[in-house]
């Protein structure tokens, strides 16, 4: 029996799927609360309970979520039982990617859809892959193993893939890196890890004044890359490109995803799989039918409305997506609606967040979630909404959806890394019924 501590988080969600389909029973504990993760499990018949010393038994395997430490009860019943075998999140990830050919994908921006591009392209091939949307899997006989691999409090570093995708550098995470030199500098020892090839983004600054001693393959729009978008044709919702390697043409993409961001996703993935010497017409037929992954630029329609849901939490994944909304639907007016996470990002990047968010005709900011505690002279979302001009959704209820509903048939996206996706629901209801 496998025990998840924390199996709602999304990097663990994902690795409980993974001991499911490796023939494990497998069990979990987290908050009482609904997390979207949660019901994909359950369809599983995985049991999830209340916190509880209890809940470790003999002969467990206990994995460790991150957000608990040792004076966590069920940590301390686990580490005190001579039975039981424990790992954590990193240790138990990183047994994963020394068992299978691995690719790791990092980066500040686009991890995940970069992984599930990655899964996606690979499956006819036998692969095993972690998404940090929840989800997460293997086949029996794998080849490869794909992972999302975050670098908050320098986590990637327990990782030492085959291979790596580096997206871009944009300091974040500012509660535990103190400045961008800080930052760059764990960038630059996880790319000098990775034991065969890492793909770079030759665009990004920060990336290209990594001292990368490995072997590496830049990727890019600009002519100075090893591998080189060209002729860009954007509609709706697919992207068209060629792609060069080292000046001469390669092939032509069509993914049916919009933005320049994902366009960057798409090279990073086409990239490491030329160095790996994957098929070109596999990679070519595979991502053309790529349909994205959960919560990120996930779209619903109800007659002249379009609701996304999106992770986006950064300044400039915000400005990034809507932007893509903006080539998308460029006759809609575009309603953005923000939800907080981390007090210390809100604040380091206050002018960032005013510049990305009044980038739609109308802006929407709504509380942090209550669990969040603030130090001294960080900001709250009232004083995120106030400073944005925005309207500022208290609890995301029905007397504030029908406020936020009233701007009319758009286009109204809904960012965060939490729930926010409940408001969409709503304020959908709101339109529904009208």
């Amino acid at each position: 029996m496998y025990h998840f501590i924390g199996i709602k988080g999304s990097g663990m969600a994902s690795l409980a799927h993974i001991v499911l389909d490796l023939g494990y029973e497998v069990s979990g504990s987290d908050v009482d609360f609904y997390i979207f993760t949660q019901s994909a499990l359950e369809n599983r018949n995985v049991k999830i309970y209340s916190f509880s010393k209890n809940n470790i038994q003999d002969n467990m395997t206990v994995i460790i979520g991150n957000s608990f430490n040792a004076e966590h009860e069920e940590v301390q019943a686990a580490l005190n039982n001579p039975t039981v075998k424990t790992f954590t999140y990193q240790s138990f990830l990183a047994k994963l990617l020394n068992d299978y050919q691995s690719i790791s994908v990092v980066g500040t921006h686009g991890k995940t859809t970069t992984t599930g591009m990655l899964t996606h392209i690979l499956e006819p091939l036998k692969r095993g892959f972690l998404i940090g949307d929840g989800t997460g899997g293997i086949i029996k006989d794998a080849n490869y193993f794909v992972a999302e691999c975050c670098e908050f409090e320098d986590r990637f570093l327990a990782y030492t893939p085959d291979y790596a995708v580096v997206l871009n550098i944009e300091l974040d995470h500012v509660d535990y890196f103190k400045t961008l030199e800080r930052y760059c500098q764990s960038f630059q020892i996880f790319a000098n890890q990775v034991k065969k090839i890492v793909a770079l983004n030759g665009d990004d600054y920060n990336i290209r004044n990594l001292n990368i001693e490995n072997n590496k393959i830049y990727f890019g729009l600009n002519d100075d890359n090893d591998i080189v978008a060209k002729n860009m044709i954007e509609n709706e919702t697919t992207t068209q490109f060629d792609v060069y390697y080292k000046n001469e043409y390669y092939d032509t993409y069509i993914i049916p995803l919009v933005g320049r961001h994902m366009l960057y996703d798409a090279l990073g993935c086409i990239t490491i799989l030329i160095a790996m010497n994957i098929d070109k017409v596999l990679i070519r037929e595979r991502i053309a039918t790529f349909k994205g992954t959960k919560r990120r630029f996930s779209v619903e329609k109800y007659n002249e409305y379009v609701y996304i849901d999106d992770y986006a939490h950064h300044p400039t994944a915000i400005t990034a997506t809507i932007d893509a909304i903006r080539r998308s639907y460029p006759h809609k007016k575009v309603v953005a609606v923000y939800k907080p996470d981390r007090p210390t990002r809100v604040t380091h990047f206050l002018q960032e967040f005013k510049n990305a968010l009044n980038l739609a005709d109308y802006a929407v900011v709504t509380a942090y979630p209550k669990a969040v505690k603030f130090a001294e002279n960080e900001i709250d979302g009232k004083q995120l909404a106030q400073y944005c001009n925005a309207f500022y959704a208290e609890n995301e209820d029905e007397a504030d959806g029908k406020i936020v509903a009233e701007y009319g048939e758009a286009v109204y996206v809904f960012m965060s890394t939490k729930d926010v996706y409940k408001f969409k629901d709503v304020i959908k209801k709101i339109h529904m019924e009208q």
